[in-house]
């Protein structure tokens, strides 16, 4: 059978279709809500973007596995049909874009805030200050790592409204593959036997075009600098994935470095790329995560990460992974360096990061979450 493939304009209008035909079933309990005043919870909503990729998984996997707990949860991104629920922004953009339709006070508000400061981005500026003017609105401000925590109290909330879950991943799904699969990726993708490759997985560039505007906090032009420098010493290649990479992807290929990229329609389908890796690097100057540290924990993948998110909380230096300075392009390049020319080094931290990561298994996470709701709903 001939498969057709379907254009990206004629899918989203199948999915808006499908979208409004679940809203005209929902109607009868959606009136009986909107009718009463408020009342206690009877549900979870975890709210995500419009766009397959992070924020969605993370709705995924928490919803799922309470679903499985017989709680009723679900995910969504129009927080406007609900009432009397636990709603759940699950980023600061999410509540940014969609918060007002919300605060009406029928509903319970959770918001994850993952990373920023003031002076990050005049964006960020004005999440920032959307989340804080509302502060009486929420019920519970969740952040995923100690930084964040120490920066919302300074800023004047309270502490009982903050909760400190932190990012997940799927210890099922993201595992160490074997020497075999190892070497048939590598092949595939074009990389050379001798090459050192090193892996970026994120969305790096503004928008979700090509993605030429690098995001500052991301540090891609570090990750560029550090590839460049540590081409000198040795074979590099790097494989990327994720959407709007343009920035990193143009300047590897004016130095001459060699590398691959792949986007997948969802963020965990990149678990199959970390075994083609001899090392991870997370050049960022702000994370809220990020997952790509529990990730190369996992799959038993050599990491190297700049002191952001979620590093300072999960990564012991040379015990489990290797931690630089924000911005030292010289560190990250002798840290990867040293992992290629210490096999030994390699097999310890990754044995030891595979051991830690467990306790981030999103079905940790979720109970969290769940402790969370419940408290919320009384």
């Amino acid at each position: 059978m001939k498969t057709v493939a379907v254009p990206p304009s004629v899918r989203h209008r199948l999915r808006h279709t499908a979208h409004l035909a679940s809203r005209v079933r929902m109607l009868p309990r959606l009136l009986s809500d909107l009718t009463g005043a408020r009342k206690q919870p009877h549900g979870i909503v975890y709210l995500v973007e419009d766009a397959n990729w992070s924020i969605r998984e993370d709705g995924l996997n928490i919803t799922e596995r309470l679903q499985k707990a017989g709680m009723n949860a679900t995910i969504d991104s129009h927080p406007s049909y609900y009432a009397n629920r636990v709603l759940h922004f699950g980023s600061a953009n999410v509540f940014h874009q969609f918060g007002r339709d919300a605060l009406g006070g029928r509903n319970r508000i959770v918001v994850t805030f993952f990373h920023g400061k003031f002076g990050d981005s005049a964006e960020l500026d004005q999440r920032l200050t959307f989340v804080l003017r509302h502060m009486g609105s929420i019920d519970a401000l969740v952040v995923s790592n100690q930084a964040m925590y120490g920066r919302f109290v300074e800023w004047g909330v309270p502490q009982e409204k903050l909760t400190l879950i932190p990012i997940g991943v799927d210890t099922h799904r993201f595992t160490p593959g074997g020497d075999a699969d190892r070497q048939r990726r590598r092949a595939e993708f074009g990389f050379d036997p001798d090459a050192f490759v090193v892996g970026s997985f994120q969305k790096d560039g503004a928008g979700w075009g090509e993605g030429l505007e690098p995001k500052r906090i991301k540090g891609p032009d570090l990750f560029v600098e550090a590839m460049i420098e540590l081409a000198k010493r040795r074979k590099v290649a790097c494989m990327l994935a994720g959407p709007s990479r343009g920035y990193v992807k143009h300047r590897l290929e004016e130095a001459g470095v060699f590398y691959r990229h792949v986007y997948f329609d969802n963020a965990d389908d990149v678990a199959g790329l970390f075994p083609v890796l001899d090392a991870y690097l997370i050049s960022s100057r702000e994370e809220g995560g990020p997952k790509a540290i529990l990730e190369a924990m996992a799959t038993g993948t050599p990491l190297v990460t700049t002191n952001v998110g979620m590093a300072g909380d999960v990564v012991r230096h040379g015990e489990n992974a290797l931690m630089v300075d924000i911005e030292d392009v010289g560190a990250m390049t002798d840290m990867l360096d040293h992992v290629a020319s210490n096999p030994q080094l390699a097999h310890d931290l990754t044995a030891q990061g595979r051991l830690d990561v467990a306790a981030y298994d999103w079905d940790h996470i979720a109970d969290a979450c769940g402790t969370l709701y419940r408290r919320l709903m009384g």
